[in-house]
């Protein structure tokens, strides 16, 4: 098994996700609680370097595919707060936290009291899985080659991320669902910008 889930957030602080459990963040907070977030992907990031799964010259790529994906799906949120009550974000087809993990297709693989209740653990398990994307998907199906632009590797892993294996090519096809079309340019934007900016586009989230 390619998955390793027992070694979920093993290397981020567990201070900082005391720190950012039940955050839900004020306008005043927002770039203490953005700075803390991409902590964690910071330490994701240098930890999936470290296992050197990611080609070296995708690496950019792949950085910025991680953060695009969390803001496309939460805007970098594990929790939300409704009618004065926090709690972890949950879509209706079983989708959790900032990386919308869906519990119901990843059951079995990933312990769901954490990835509702510990934004790290849910971070490294999106993270894992778009890199399982990433590499035997995307860049083993050459679609930086097809297309002629490596960013597009992230639009394709996305892509699958959203939809499933059968969605790798849907970013580069005029007659897809408008639905889907959407969705694809939301995350093309989103990439972009993270490219560009980093963290700090991920404000747009929030009115800023």
């Amino acid at each position: 098994m390619w998955l390793v889930p027992q070694a979920m957030a093993a290397d981020v602080d567990p201070r900082l996700i005391k720190k950012l459990t039940d955050w839900v963040p004020t306008s005043t907070e927002l770039d203490d609680y953005l700075d803390a977030v991409n902590r964690i992907f910071d330490e994701i990031a240098r930890a999936e370097r470290e296992k050197g799964k990611v080609p070296a010259q995708f690496y950019r790529v792949y950085e910025s595919l991680l953060m695009a994906t969390a803001w496309q799906e939460s805007c970098w949120r594990q929790y939300v707060d409704k009618g004065g009550k926090v709690q972890p974000i949950l879509s209706s087809a079983g989708s959790v936290g900032m990386m919308q993990v869906n519990q119901h297709v990843w059951r079995g693989i990933y312990n769901p009291g954490s990835l509702h209740n510990n934004i790290a653990y849910n971070a490294r398990a999106g993270n894992e899985i778009l890199v399982h994307y990433l590499v035997d998907y995307a860049i083993k199906k050459k679609e930086h080659q097809i297309t002629g632009n490596p960013d597009n590797l992230a639009r394709a892993a996305y892509a699958v991320y959203n939809g499933g294996p059968r969605h790798l090519s849907r970013y580069r096809d005029p007659n897809n669902r408008k639905s889907l079309q959407q969705i694809d340019a939301a995350f093309w934007k989103k990439y972009q910008a993270i490219a560009k900016n980093g963290r700090n586009a991920v404000k747009q989230c929030y009115g800023s």
